[in-house]
């Protein structure tokens, strides 16, 4: 059995109420975060702007089949 320890480098934040601008770009870049999440719904089509991804909502009213639908590219 692998144990992974998880540091600052492997999280991937979402901007708290989806507020963000260049300011919070350069900073999460200074602590060498590559990739962050808005609340702006969608898939992740391109990585032009990885500080600012989309995400899908799940719900834990959500089917199986729902989830399995979110999760379908």
């Amino acid at each position: 059995t692998e144990i992974y320890t998880l540091s600052l480098h492997d999280a991937l934040p979402i901007y708290p109420a989806g507020k963000y601008n260049e300011t919070t770009f350069s900073i999460l870049r200074d602590l060498g975060i590559a990739a962050a999440f808005t609340e702006h719904p969608g898939a992740v089509r391109s990585l032009a702007t990885p500080l600012a991804l989309p995400r899908r909502r799940i719900s834990s009213a959500d089917s199986l089949e729902a989830f399995g639908a979110l999760a379908t590219p």
